[in-house]
């Protein structure tokens, strides 16, 4: 028999032995045998247990790729114990960011330095330890455009406030210039700055750190060295905002927080590091507070007129002042004449 009918023979008896046309096959070893003669028909493939559409008894399972692994779908109608072993391998294969990482992301898309933001990172992970922040979900004043911001509202929120702290801390940063690129309420600034310190534990706490690295200092001196610090962290600003959001030249703005100064060291206010806090004029307020005021008196004393003193309260604002700026002309009034 010729090649060319040997090839015909094949083809037309597609199965059978080509030795004794049997069409029974037994498995052997490595290739599938003729259960008459025994010669070996063809080789066994290899078995991967892939089974085609045709094969399938019930519906088949989709399979996906996930970044990090295979994520086999769940089947609508399976066995409890394969359903629950997906849900186990997506709940370990899932990983959501951290809160603090969220509110971190914020203040890096900005641009501010690392060194910010792992400060910044630092006091949202030691104040979320209980979930508080992470949590909290009090009404804030401020709106947003979407409804879908409001998350992205109340991190941003989160981040000034914590830029705020560290800024009484002596720390300087772009807080208030960050507030209003955001448009983060007072308020909301406000009561988050007094959430993430009431959930500060002790020794994150400010008057730990002074009493841990001044211990050599009485507490009466650690006080008065920290209300200075946050004094002239807050003339710094102050005289940063004059000068940027107000209107008025360098020059202008440094001799303002200069007089602002001597009315504080005048009043008991510790400015350099020889004085101490002693009662007067300015000692029952909040050290932004004190500053602020301060800084309208030297304001009056100079001639500079009202609108620019509003200005620096929408530029520089500090709770429980409102009534005060909205009453602005009697306060000129008032300090005019005493003086």
């Amino acid at each position: 028999m010729n090649e060319t009918n040997q090839n015909t023979n094949e083809e037309n008896n597609d199965g059978c032995c080509p030795e004794c046309q049997c069409k029974e096959a037994i498995q052997g070893p490595t290739h599938y045998e003729c259960a008459e003669c025994g010669i070996q028909i063809s080789i066994i493939s290899y078995d991967n247990e892939y089974k085609y559409d045709s094969e399938m008894k019930g519906p088949r399972i989709a399979n996906t790729k996930s970044s990090i692994g295979s994520d086999i779908g769940i089947p609508e109608n399976g066995e409890k114990f394969p359903r629950r072993l997906i849900n186990i391998h997506r709940n370990l294969s899932r990983r959501c960011p951290k809160y603090w990482e969220t509110i971190s992301k914020e203040l890096e898309e900005i641009g501010e330095p690392g060194t910010i933001v792992n400060e910044v990172a630092e006091i949202i992970q030691k104040a979320n330890e209980n979930l508080k922040l992470s949590r909290n979900r009090y009404v804030m004043d401020g709106k947003p455009e979407l409804k879908g911001d409001v998350p992205e509202y109340r991190r941003r929120v989160f981040a000034v406030a914590a830029l705020a702290i560290l800024q009484r801390r002596g720390s300087e940063n772009r807080s208030q210039q960050i507030a209003d690129e955001w448009n983060i309420h007072r308020n909301d600034l406000s009561e988050a700055v007094k959430l993430i310190e009431r959930n500060l534990s002790p020794p994150n706490n400010e008057l730990h750190y002074s009493e841990q690295y001044c211990s050599h200092l009485t507490r009466q001196e650690v006080g008065s060295n920290t209300r200075k610090n946050q004094l002239n962290q807050h003339l710094a600003t102050i005289r940063d905002l004059l000068a940027s959001k107000c209107g008025v030249g360098n020059s202008d703005a440094r001799a303002i927080v200069k007089k602002a100064g001597e009315l504080l060291i005048n009043h008991g206010e510790p400015i350099e590091y020889w004085q101490e806090w002693n009662d007067g004029k300015y000692c029952n307020w909040l050290s932004d507070r004190a500053a602020l005021t301060a800084t309208v008196h030297a304001m009056i004393e100079m001639g500079i007129s009202k609108d620019t003193a509003k200005e620096l309260y929408a530029s520089f604002p500090v709770r429980s002042m409102k009534t005060f700026f909205d009453r602005i002309a009697r306060e000129y009034r008032e300090y005019c004449a005493e003086a």
